[in-house]
C-alpha cells in the first residue's frame, strides 16, 4: 500500500521522502542536492506525508489492531 501510494505522488515530492526517510538526508541535504530553497524541500515533504497520510488511513469500519 505504502509503494503504491508513494507512485501516486508528484515526482518532486516523492524525491524528497526518498531521499529523506530511506536515505537519512537532512531537509538541508535535500534542498542542496535537489537544488531548492529549504522552504521549497520542507513543503514538499510536508505535503507529501499528508497525502501519504490520507491515502493510508484505514477503512471506515476497520480499526488499526486488527481487532
Amino acid at each position: 500500500a505504502l509503494q503504491k501510494a508513494l507512485g501516486e505522488l508528484p515526482e518532486e515530492q516523492r524525491e524528497v521522502v526518498v531521499m529523506r526517510i530511506w536515505s537519512g538526508m537532512t531537509l538541508e541535504e535535500v534542498a542542496a542536492v535537489t537544488e531548492v530553497s529549504l522552504n521549497t524541500a520542507s513543503s514538499r515533504y510536508r505535503y507529501a506525508l499528508e497525502k501519504l497520510r490520507e491515502r493510508l488511513q484505514p477503512l471506515p469500519g476497520h480499526s488499526q489492531d486488527g481487532g
